[in-house]
């Protein structure tokens, strides 16, 4: 058995075989919110259209994942459609454990210390999350943890294939989510960093070409997405996040403090706090003593932090979430380390490790069984639990409506017309002659179409953005209030009209 444990093959299929078992149990125990609402339509638009393929980009976003939701979508049935819309990140979820694994081995030539940092990625609360949810990071992830992987690899070995891998998997990155772009300039730092300097005196006409080949590959494969006249409209969306070019030369440390504190919090509750300052210590350790790898790791965990840190106008956790897998990395090289040292540090090593697991558990067992309870940050909390983004409740007011359709037809009016509201009432009652869905806002009072409404049926209203029934919706009969756990904000008001 032993001997089959030093095989590389079978160890990354038996982390395989956890990490799927892991992700896809239970893998809509997590009700939909809100970002996933609408990645999902936009997938199901495109598939029962065959047109508006770059909707995608007119929120920002790479149209690669939509599409990949959309051939599953017409694979599995019309009710697993939020199965069908988490099943791409479970996949790359498991790309980014396969790369992690290689990325260790090649840095350090370790199978312990590979295997290790598996361990602690198949681990990881914050990887956990974004594995089983229907956003578009954990394909970052992936792909920029295989465009590290052949830059790595390039600086070790000067071949062209490797430089042309590392091209492509960086442009695919960028075909994935904008933050990318991060990597086009500290894949490079890092590729110059691993090498000597008298070999990049020796070879410095193939580093530059690889360097530039690297830069118009990835960029190339950026610029596909210009065939889309929406492409103006991803860049115009994207700068909405970003501190403006001249403000930030003006004010450089504006937003700096606040956005340093509270990725600081996020990755504390993400990591766990022994886990964290235990990343933290490992990266001091391995600056000191293997200089080349510990530089190229923590300038690819830290400057995205910088970079977010100052130029970013709006955050949210996930921005973090490709940095992970060099963190992981990086502690786990430290524990093979004191592994090595002798018996005593061995039984050391495996204390530590076991410790720094127990709270990523425990965290992943709540995220596996029951969200409401695991210890999330309060961003991703308020997004995936307590607020109006949940979709907690929503499966009572489905409810509702599945049975009151027997009756005969029915209008639902929701508040609200792009996001959750009304795009989770759209995929559960896609293509059902019954059930009309019309969307509303501000729904500040009941106007004449959905008076008109009443004509031809059952009117449902759906109010997700108020904490009383207003006095100007007196036509309005409460059926259910429905509070989303631990919050007393947003509650949905499931009514009728009278």
């Amino acid at each position: 058995m032993l001997a089959y444990l030093r095989n590389d093959r079978v160890i990354m299929l038996i982390l395989s075989a956890v990490y799927l078992i892991t992700r896809l149990y239970n893998l809509t125990v997590l009700p939909i919110f809100t970002d996933e609402s609408i990645y999902i339509y936009w997938s199901k638009y495109i598939l029962d259209t065959h047109s508006h393929w770059f909707i995608a980009l007119t929120d920002g976003k790479p149209p690669i994942l939509t599409w990949i939701i959309g051939i599953l979508l017409g694979v599995l049935p019309q009710s697993w459609y939020l199965v069908a819309g988490r099943l791409p990140s479970v996949f790359f979820g498991l790309i980014s454990l396969i790369g992690t694994f290689k990325l260790s081995q090649l840095l350090f030539g370790s199978r312990k210390a590979a295997f290790l940092a598996s361990v602690f990625l198949l681990l990881s609360p914050f990887m956990f999350v974004y594995d089983r949810l229907a956003l578009y990071d954990a394909q970052l992830c992936a792909m920029l943890v295989w465009s590290v992987y052949f830059c790595i690899k390039t600086s070790k070995s000067l071949s062209v294939k490797d430089a042309l891998l590392w091209a492509i998997f960086l442009g695919l990155g960028f075909l994935s989510k904008p933050p990318a772009v991060l990597y086009l300039l500290i894949t490079p730092l890092c590729f110059l960093v691993m090498m000597k300097a008298k070999t990049i005196f020796a070879h410095w006409k193939r580093i530059t070409l690889f360097l530039l080949s690297v830069l118009l590959i990835s960029e190339g494969m950026n610029n596909l997405q210009r065939v889309s006249g929406a492409f103006q409209a991803a860049q115009l969306k994207n700068q909405q996040f970003e501190q403006p070019l001249q403000e930030l030369i003006r004010h450089p440390f504006q937003l700096l403090p606040s956005n340093l504190y509270q990725f600081t919090i996020w990755l504390l509750g993400y990591y766990t706090l022994p886990l964290f300052l235990a990343v933290i210590v490992s990266f001091g350790v391995i600056i000191l003593t293997r200089r080349r790898e510990g530089f190229a790791l923590f300038f690819l965990w830290a400057l995205p932090i910088l970079a977010f840190a100052f130029a970013a106008r709006e955050i949210f956790p996930r921005y973090l979430l490709f940095i992970t897998p060099f963190a992981m990395i990086t502690l786990s090289w430290a524990l093979v380390e004191i592994w090595r040292r002798g018996k005593v540090q061995r039984t050391l090593s495996l204390g530590v490790a076991s410790l720094l697991l127990v709270l990523p558990t425990i965290f992943c067992f709540f995220l596996l069984t029951d969200p409401k309870q695991a210890p999330l940050p309060l961003a991703d909390y308020n997004q995936l639990v307590a607020e109006h983004p949940s979709g907690y409740g929503l499966d009572r007011v489905f409810s509702y409506i599945r049975l009151q359709e027997l009756k005969g037809d029915l209008t639902v009016v929701t508040q609200g017309t792009f996001g959750l509201y009304p795009y989770a009432f759209y995929l559960e009652f896609w293509g059902d002659p019954h059930v009309r869905i019309l969307p509303k806002w501000p729904l500040d009072k009941l106007d004449a179409e959905i008076y008109q409404a009443r004509e031809k049926g059952e009117v449902i209203v759906i109010l997700k953005d108020v904490k009383v029934m207003p006095l100007q919706l007196s036509d309005l009969v409460l059926i259910e209030k429905i509070v989303k756990p631990r919050s007393i904000k947003y509650p949905i008001f499931l009514t009728r009209l009278k």
